[in-house]
Parts: structure tokens; sequence; C-alpha cells
């Protein structure tokens, strides 16, 4: 019933859209022109994500703040909700749920999501990346200054500074997402870094004792998806979709392209996606299978295995709409 209740309560008054709209057609969000960063809920039929309200296109995109929104089903009825005044651009744009709360980034600090209460405010400045271990004590973000990414690890309770890293920037090309998660023991950090020359890395981050460990050479994403982690990258034959577990990387499906990765609330399923080509991949690891789709720049699957496809800033329940 916490988790239930949550957005209910939290950000009530806030209401955009809410209807009985049938099985065959999905929420809308009101005056979206693109979705990104789709988190759903581990608890129940809900989803939080970012909205475009205005065209870009390019690399300037990547910079134009949109709102956050709720979605929620109960039945047949969505609801839809702008959170006010949490604002993201795609650069900045992170969301993370632990332990009946959601934390989310904005172009102006970190809030925290809670019931009964508004947005709350537990950091101040512009974050990179965001990750909340799974009982909610501590967050992890990038910060930057001159030619040096620092990465915080924070505990919530009193927004004490439990540790921090300081890594050069060495990567000779832009970077392009500071994907992150801890890892199940809540003690240690799993994140993307731009410290070497040859690629970006993936490493781990102990805040006990502030041990780093490298993992994987060439990382584009890494996610948590119900209860397992998921990592794309690698290189050549090496390259794809791998599960973080046991402290090791297991490679599930080899993938050539350039892709990353959205969560779902389930843990046997991830989606793989190449939003430029509008391509999509619903990996199942239970079955050792996946399903292909193209169309849709993105997708994911809420608790109760409701699919959702996402294109132009519309969420679609049936994936022949991608087309």
């Amino acid at each position: 019933m916490f988790a239930k209740i949550f957005f209910a309560s939290c950000i009530s008054g806030m209401l955009l859209a809410s209807a009985s709209l049938g099985a065959e057609k999905g929420p809308i969000i009101p005056r979206a022109k693109d979705t990104f960063s789709v988190r759903p809920s581990p608890w129940e039929d809900q989803f939080l994500l970012f909205s475009l309200e205005k065209e870009v296109e390019g690399e300037s995109a990547a910079y134009v703040s949109g709102p956050l929104v709720s979605v929620s089903k109960t039945g047949d009825s969505w609801r839809v909700r702008k959170v006010r005044p949490i604002a993201a651009d795609m650069d900045s744009a992170n969301i993370a749920w632990a332990k009946g709360n959601a934390f989310a980034t904005a172009t102006n600090g970190i809030f925290r999501l809670r019931p009964g209460a508004a947005p709350q405010k537990i950091y101040l400045g512009k974050p990179a990346g965001l990750a909340a271990s799974k009982d909610g004590a501590f967050l992890a973000f990038w910060q930057f200054s001159s030619k040096i990414d620092t990465l915080v690890a924070l505990r919530v309770s009193d927004r004490r500074v439990m540790r921090r890293w300081k890594r050069p920037y060495r990567l000779k090309t832009e970077s392009s997402g500071w994907d992150m998660v801890f890892a199940p023991d809540g003690n240690t950090v799993l994140a993307r870094t731009y410290d070497e020359e040859d690629d970006n890395h993936l490493k781990s981050f102990n805040i006990r004792t502030g041990a780093v460990t490298p993992l994987l050479e060439g990382c584009n994403s890494i996610v948590q998806s119900g209860d397992r982690i998921f990592v794309f990258g690698g290189q050549g034959e090496a390259k794809g979709l791998y599960e973080f577990s046991g402290g090791q990387l297991q490679l599930l499906l080899h993938v050539e392209d350039e892709d990353s990765l959205t969560p779902t609330a389930q843990s046997d399923l991830v989606v793989i996606t190449n939003a430029f080509k509008k391509h999509l991949l619903i990996y199942d690891v239970g079955k050792k299978a996946s399903t292909e789709l193209n169309g849709c720049s993105d997708a994911t699957v809420l608790k109760s295995g409701q699919q959702l496809f996402f294109r132009d800033g519309k969420i679609l329940l049936d994936a022949a709409e991608c087309k």
C-alpha cells in the first residue's frame, strides 16, 4: 500500500490527463514531442519519464529541458501527471527508484519524491548520472569541474558525502551518458567513466574501501531491470548485452550496433534500443530470445507485463503501431 499511494499523494493537484481510455488506447502526454529517460516502478504499473515540448533536431536536443512526468495505470484507466518543478534535458535527466521513493535529477539539483510530500530538493547543483541503493540510503552521481569528473556517494538521511572519487577526463571524444547503478551489496557503484583515452569504461567503486576496479571496455549503457543488472558494451565478438551477477559480467547476446538499454519492471526483460534507427530488441533472459521491432525509439514493460512503446512523444500499447 505504501508504494501504491506514492504519487497519488506526492503530486496531487498536478493532474494533466486522467481518463478511462480502454485497453486499445494508451495514455497521452499533452504537448509532448519526444520522451526520454523512461523508468518504470518496480512495485506497480507506473513509470516516470521526461518529455520535450518543443520540436528540436540535432545535437541541440540534448540541452533542451522538459518536465518530469508520472504515468500510472489502474484497471484500464491511465493517469498522466506533470511533476513540478522538476525539469531536465537529455544530458542531465536521470531517475532512480528505491524503497517506496523515487529520485530524479533536474537542471538545478536532485529531488526526492516521497509519499504525502512535495518534491524535496536534496542536492543543489547540476549532477550527471544518478543511482540509488535498493534501501534508498545512498545516492551516487557525478559532479564536473574543469577536466575532472568527481563521482560522489551521498548518504540521503543527513546529506553527508561518504566518498568522492576524482577521475580525469581523458577520452578524446565527447561524453555520451553517465549511466550507473548500485550493485546488490548496496556498497558498490557501477558507473561508466571517461578516464581512459581508448574508450569509455565500466568500473566499480566501493564506498567502504574506496577501491576502483575496471570491469569492461567500451560500455554504452548500464541499467537495472527488476532485480537484474544489465550492461551493453564490449568490443568485437564480445560486444553486446551482458548481465552483471556475482561480481562478474556474462555475455548474453552478441550485438554489433552502438545501442543502449532501457530498463523494465521485469527481471527477465530488458530493452536494447537504437533510437537513431528506431530499432528495438526486447530480450528475455529466461527464454534466451529477443523480439525485434522497428519504428519506435524506445519501449519498456510494466510490473503487470503491460508493454509500452514510445515514438515522437506518443505512448503506444501495441507493437504493431510502431510501424
